[in-house]
């Protein structure tokens, strides 16, 4: 039987197709008319070689294109630099992205798995044939160790044993992250570690008189943190220090004196981080007048005990600092902060720094209430400031802060939350001005939280003959008022009209006339609609957002809330 002429001419396409690489699903049916050609063995054995040929050159010219790319042509050492920085991390993390790396291509993964430093990682989530697979393949690189409490976050070797098995390898360890839970094997880490760098030692109801880690030989330690653990004073330690960071410590067997030992030891540290430090002992009498950090740029105070507290703030000297946090743990604020703390032996001494953060600082934030004040700012170029400072008389805070920083003040828009009824509105905190010693700074954005009738007036001056003078927060241009036991929408109302009346402009030649507002919002205060509507008229219809919040009774009895939302935009 004659093949069919369709059969023969749709046989030549498809090679056509297979040369050109095109061989698209109709390319399927094709293969199945090739049976009506009486050749049809011949034809398809021919077919399949040639295509077999042409796939294996595409491989060719494909790998050929792939080694002209740029990612090829780096040299091996950058590629395993940014294999480094791609999978840092823990050690679990670290694999899993190891393994995502190495399945781009087979010559990723022949650069991996001949490269040391991406096997040096053991810990006690790995099973012990693979731990020492590890140590076995990462040669004599130095090694990453992790120690985790057993049967928590998948760390399935026991610690003992893991140390007992690993302790040849101490000689290699540069990274160590270290959470044990048993005093016995704290005191195993009595060992030589002369390469370890950077370690993180934490450990829970562990209370030794005294730990011995790290005794044998003095290793040349740059980022250090020590969580809940008893620290030692050897100088020998800490010279090459870069970062210092203590958390939770207490105790009697953690000493005031032993902190300041280790920071005059060392002479490079550039981050000291203190957070949450009880001294249950009396502070010891420190000689050295003074501890010189000159590469020091960020200090960190949380939670600080206070008589530590006071003494870094005399002692310590740091002309290069540009990251200051002093904050007190709101749940543990501990005593609050005396007049010893605002003189030229503390506080005084650190002025210098923060002026040069405020020089660079975009915005401000700050935050006033009963006994606290708050101030922390965004900069642009590096350099942060953040104090949260608690006091019985804060009328010496702010007096503190408006001395040293007014001018930059003036100048950085700054939002102001005051919350309650301020202590510095008292008039005997300023003499004559009956009003907030911060209003006359840039607040470009007001918000009062639980705020009263009578301090809400006196914030804004109203009721005084002052106003027509200086009226305070005369640059604010966004103003909320929140909380119940704010002041009455009537009394809003009113203020606003006295401090917004266009005949008012005669008062003030020298241009003191308030800027308008652009927003008032409105929360949790009783809603009114006559107040509403005038507030309207007086601020602009787009401008106005008013949310109450009521309680009502549900049928079966409970409690339960709405929000009754009225916005104008």
């Amino acid at each position: 039987m004659a093949a069919p002429q369709s059969a023969i001419n749709a046989s030549i396409n498809l090679l056509i197709s297979a040369v050109s690489g095109y061989v698209n699903s109709d390319s399927v049916q094709v293969c199945d008319e090739l049976d009506l050609i009486p050749f049809a063995g011949a034809l398809r054995a021919t077919l399949t070689e040639f295509t077999k040929e042409f796939e294996k050159r595409i491989t060719t010219i494909r790998r050929q294109h792939n080694a002209l790319q740029p990612i090829h042509r780096l040299p091996e050492d950058v590629l395993l630099e940014i294999f480094d920085e791609v999978t840092k991390g823990d050690v679990v993390t670290h694999f899993r992205r190891l393994g995502r790396v190495a399945l781009v291509s087979k010559s990723w993964w022949d650069l991996i798995d001949n490269s040391l430093q991406f096997w040096a990682f053991i810990s006690t989530r790995q099973r012990e044939e693979e731990t020492r697979r590890f140590i076995d393949k990462s040669g004599e690189w130095p090694l990453t160790i992790e120690i985790g409490p057993e049967g928590k976050r998948g760390h399935i070797q026991p610690t003992d044993a893991f140390l007992r098995n690993n302790l040849h390898t101490a000689h290699r360890w540069r990274y160590a992250n270290l959470h044990i839970t048993d005093e016995p094997v704290v005191q195993m880490l009595n060992v030589s570690v002369p390469r370890l760098e950077k370690p993180q030692i934490k450990t829970v109801n562990v209370y030794p008189t005294g730990l011995t880690y790290f005794q044998g030989s003095a290793p040349r330690l740059r980022d250090l943190t020590i969580l809940g653990t008893p620290i030692r004073s050897n100088p020998n330690l800490y010279t090459g220090l870069r970062t210092l960071t203590l958390t939770r410590l207490g105790g009697p067997w953690v000493r005031h004196s032993t902190i300041f030992h280790i920071l005059a030891a060392s002479p490079q540290l550039q981050v000291l981080k203190l957070k949450t430090i009880e001294l249950s002992s009396p502070p010891e009498v420190f000689n050295s007048p003074s501890i010189h950090l000159p590469c020091l740029t960020q200090l960190t105070l949380v939670a600080v005990d206070g008589a530590l507290e006071l003494t870094l703030l005399e002692k310590v000297t740091a002309e290069g600092c540009t990251d200051f946090c002093w904050r007190r743990d709101p749940l543990h604020p501990g005593p609050p902060c005396g007049p010893e703390y605002f003189t030229d032996k503390t506080l005084d001494r650190w002025v210098p720094n923060l002026l040069r953060v405020l020089k660079s600082a975009t915005s401000l934030f700050c935050k006033s209430g009963p006994s606290h004040f708050s101030l922390s700012t965004t900069n642009r170029g590096g350099g942060t400031l953040d104090l949260d400072i608690r006091a019985d008389d804060l009328g010496i805070v702010i007096g503190w802060v408006i001395r040293h920083f007014k001018a930059d003040l003036m100048r950085i828009p700054i939002t102001l939350e005051l919350t309650g009824s301020p202590d510095p509105l008292r008039s005997d905190y300023y003499g004559p001005r009956p009003y907030h010693p911060l209003s006359d700074l840039n607040v470009i954005r007001l918000v009062l939280k639980r705020v009263a009738s009578g301090e809400f007036m006196s914030l804004f001056g109203t009721s005084t003959s002052v106003f027509r003078e200086s009226p305070p927060f005369r640059h604010v241009r966004e103003l909320d008022i929140l909380g119940r036991g704010s002041a009455a929408p009537k009394l809003i109302l009113e203020t606003l009209q006295a401090r917004y009346n266009p005949l008012l402009s005669d008062y003030h030649p020298n241009g003191g006339i308030p800027v308008p507002l652009d927003t008032l919002h409105v929360e949790n205060v009783s809603y009114d609609g006559d107040v509403m509507t005038k507030l309207l008229d007086l601020i602009g219809d787009d401008k106005v957002t008013w949310l109450d919040k009521r309680t009502w009774k549900l049928p079966y009895g409970g409690n339960g809330d709405y929000h009754e939302a009225y916005t104008f935009m």
